[in-house]
């Protein structure tokens, strides 16, 4: 799984990884994932980060995620 910032960002907003380094998160989300998800997970991540969970103002009104995201659980 790669880990970018889109990445990383998302599965610590969503609560899928807890960790501050790439290397980190990565072996969280393969603890988590089944290994053939991997990819599609990996590039749904990054589209969802610059689309909606962006950096510096995310869209969460606009998220179908929400209702299982902890970053928008704790903003609310």
């Amino acid at each position: 799984i790669a880990v970018d910032t889109h990445v990383l960002r998302v599965s610590q907003r969503i609560g899928w990884a807890q960790s501050d380094t790439p290397e980190k998160v990565e072996m969280e989300l393969r603890a988590l994932l089944p290994e053939e998800l991997w990819g599609a997970v990996n590039g749904t991540l990054i589209l969802h980060g610059r689309k909606l969970c962006k950096a510096r103002k995310p869209l969460c009104e606009q998220c179908p995620i929400q209702s299982e995201c902890r970053f928008f659980m704790s903003v609310r």
